[in-house]
């Protein structure tokens, strides 16, 4: 497989669940992008896709990626467990499509897991009403 040409990206950005996000939420997250036109000026490809069904959201991921004959795949870790079963997904057929996944711990003091008590489990916050 061979990579896009130089200066093409491909922005797979925003990841809504539908379980939780009505149509009028995710039209107006999608407003809020810089429009292709501006980026294209720059000579930046930006793609958006919308995909509903979060079973064949992996496969979609990479099917987006081979269109555009990507070569590696930048992105941020979730921590929702459907989540990273989802970036494992995504992970395992990159990887059998010769696609490099590269998932990054994003705007995180400490990285969930990383520090535990005496006992060596994971600290817990409670919160007491009054």
């Amino acid at each position: 497989m061979t990579g896009a040409p130089a200066g093409s990206i491909l922005l797979l950005g925003i990841c809504l669940s539908l379980r939780s996000a009505s149509f009028l939420r995710v039209q107006s997250a999608l407003g809020t992008l810089t429009p292709q036109d501006a980026l294209a000026k720059l000579n930046i490809p930006l793609h958006v896709s919308l995909h509903s069904k979060r079973r064949t959201l992996p496969s979609h991921v990479i099917s987006l990626l081979q269109s555009v004959n990507a070569i590696r795949l930048f992105a941020n870790i979730e921590y929702e467990v459907d989540e990273l079963r989802r970036d494992i997904t995504v992970c395992t057929l990159a990887k059998d499509k010769g696609i490099l996944p590269n998932f990054f711990h994003d705007k995180l003091i400490v990285e969930p897991g990383l520090l535990s008590t005496k006992q060596g489990k994971p600290y817990t916050v409670r919160f007491h009403t009054l």
